[in-house]
Formats: structure tokens, C-alpha cells, sequence
């Protein structure tokens, strides 16, 4: 389905001081025909997804892209992750990527990232065919998909939980380093102990990709109940690593992801959680003060793809 895009949309522009040229915003473009195409297929699957992170807050505060911003974030309720992407990799026209730890081996990601094309366009008919059906752009354009995890109200068990999430996180993100120090075996044996499975003697590649679809299977334990408070794992998962950090800090109430509603996101409507002034407060604090913050990526993301295309093309 192409969707209409308004007049002088691909043009550069100036927001709030800040310039959007013309590759970006062809960009933009081609991730929001990204976007438009997941939701159908979650619409067809009675799956729920939320904007979430800088996307929710361009939404709300600028209607569209926060004007300095490149990417966009959703996110659906653990139960929902996996058979999602398992949903997309069928039912997404060819041209798509569904990356996951469940669907690429490389993926280190505990995340999913949709992408619009396998590779840059270098020149081919088939490259040259999906340029042009996204707006122009030659680049891997995309969204990007999070997990949110119930968190057990029971202090005990949700203090255990931290504990063997935080200990599994850190074995995955040290894992290079634990096995260059020799320490790697002692600590997925422990891990082995505590959950009562046995890793792949492969250390080189397996016992990784079971790590991280461990690390997954433990954030997800509580799905099926009814839990008070929610949150990004993986976003815990970082800051646990930092001294003093209380994981208890970065929780919502999972109430405020019971409904949704439809916002304006430029030229198309997606779906926000209903209570998204509680959401932005708890991410942002103030988030109608606007502020030039980095992402957790260079600006434009697709700078190292511009790169490596004039690189090859010789441009």
C-alpha cells in the first residue's frame, strides 16, 4: 500500500532551528512505509504495539519526528514479541528483514529491528526497484521493536529476578572478555546451576545464542501474570551494571499500557498508549522542554551505509 505523502514533504526543512535535509527526511520516509506495514499485519493479529521512546514523545510534542531524532521505536508486550516477528518473517513482503536473536544467529540485540532491505543499493535492478518504492532512500531503513516485561510484585521473587537477569545480562555483555580471562566457563556454569540447563560446549558461537535466548526466556517469566509494574529489560539490563543502580527506578505500571489510542505522526496515525503523559513523565520528567539530546547512535544513522556505498560506488 503507497502512502501519500504531502506536498514538499521530501524537501529540506527547518524545525525548530534544527535542518532536516532532504536524504533524511527520504529516510524518515521509507522508515514510516516500515512502520505503516507492521501495524497492518499486528491489526490483522490482534496484536497491540505502542510507540515508545523518542518516537511516543515526537508524537506528542512535535506531531511527528522529533526534528534532530533518525529512527523509530516501538513496542508490544512480551507474550507478543516472539510470534510477532515469527508473524512478519511470513507475512512481510521479501524485501524486509526480520532481525532477532530468534531469526539471525549475528543478532546480539535483545530488541528487533524490521529493516526495508537487506543491503544498500549498489546499482542493481532489484536495488534500484526498491529505492524507488521507498521514497528515494538507497539506505537500510527501519524500526525497531522492544519487549516489555511484567515484573513480579512480590518483593523476593522480584529481587531474585533482578539478581539472575542481572548475572545472565552480564555473562552476554562481558561474554568476549570472560573468555579471554579464562572466567567464561565458571560463569555459565553457575548459570547452569541456577536454572538448571546445560549450555553447547561450542564457547566460540552456541553457547552465546543460548545465552541471550536465555536472557529473553528469564525477562519474559512473569508475562502471563498480573503484575503491578512493567518495563524494558534491557534497559535495566545496562544500568544494572552500574553500582547503586535500582532496577525498581525504570518500572511503569503496567495499567498505562492497558489502552491506546491514535496520534498524528507526520502524514499517517499510529497507536500510543492512552496514558502517555504518565509514560513521558517517567521517561523524560518534563518532556514538552525541548532539548538536543543524542540517541544511542550517531546522527544520521545511516552514515556508516553512506559511507560504505560511495566507498564501492565510487561517488
Amino acid at each position: 500500500m503507497e502512502l501519500r505523502l504531502p506536498e514538499g514533504f521530501l524537501n529540506d526543512e527547518v524545525r525548530d532551528d534544527f535542518l532536516i535535509v532532504s536524504e533524511m527526511k527520504r529516510a524518515w520516509a521509507a522508515s514510516i512505509k516500515t512502520l505503516m506495514d507492521v501495524a497492518r499485519v499486528c491489526e490483522r493479529h490482534n496484536i497491540t504495539y505502542y510507540a515508545d521512546y523518542g518516537t511516543l514523545l515526537g508524537a506528542i510534542r512535535h506531531d511527528g519526528y522529533i526534528p534532530w531524532d533518525d529512527d523509530i521505536d516501538i513496542s508490544v508486550m512480551r507474550k507478543d514479541f516472539r510470534p510477532l516477528l515469527e508473524i512478519l518473517a511470513r507475512e512481510l513482503p521479501g524485501n524486509y528483514v526480520v532481525a532477532s536473536i530468534y531469526t539471525q544467529e549475528t543478532h546480539s540485540m535483545p530488541s528487533a529491528s524490521i529493516l526495508n532491505r537487506r543491503r544498500i543499493d549498489l546499482g542493481s535492478e532489484e536495488d534500484k526497484l526498491i529505492t524507488g518504492q521507498y521514497y528515494g532512500s538507497p539506505y537500510g531503513c527501519g524500526i525497531d521493536i522492544f519487549p516489555i516485561d511484567k515484573i513480579p510484585d512480590d518483593e523476593e521473587l522480584r529481587d531474585n529476578f533482578f539478581n539472575l537477569y542481572n548475572i545472565v545480562y552480564y555473562t552476554e555483555y562481558m561474554y568476549m572478555d570472560l573468555k579471554k580471562s579464562g572466567m567464561l566457563d565458571s560463569m555459565l556454569t553457575q548459570i547452569e546451576s541456577m536454572c538448571d540447563i546445560t549450555f553447547s560446549q561450542d564457547r566460540d558461537r552456541q553457547a552465546l545464542i543460548e545465552l541471550r535466548i536465555l536472557l529473553a526466556d528469564i525477562a519474559g517469566a512473569f508475562s502471563d501474570l498480573d503484575c503491578q509494574r512493567c518495563a524494558l529489560m534491557q534497559d535495566i539490563g545496562e544500568r544494572q551494571l552500574l553500582e547503586g543502580f535500582d532496577p525498581m527506578s525504570m518500572t511503569k505500571e503496567t495499567k498505562w499500557f492497558e489502552k491506546t489510542e491514535t496520534h498524528k505522526f507526520e502524514y499517517v496515525d499510529i497507536k500510543i498508549p492512552s496514558a502517555y503523559d504518565s509514560i513521558l513523565k517517567a521517561e523524560f520528567g518534563d518532556y514538552m522542554v525541548k532539548k538536543r539530546i543524542s540517541g544511542g547512535h550517531d546522527y544520521p544513522f545511516y552514515k556508516d551505509q553512506k559511507a560504505e556505498r560511495e566507498r564501492i560506488l565510487g561517488l
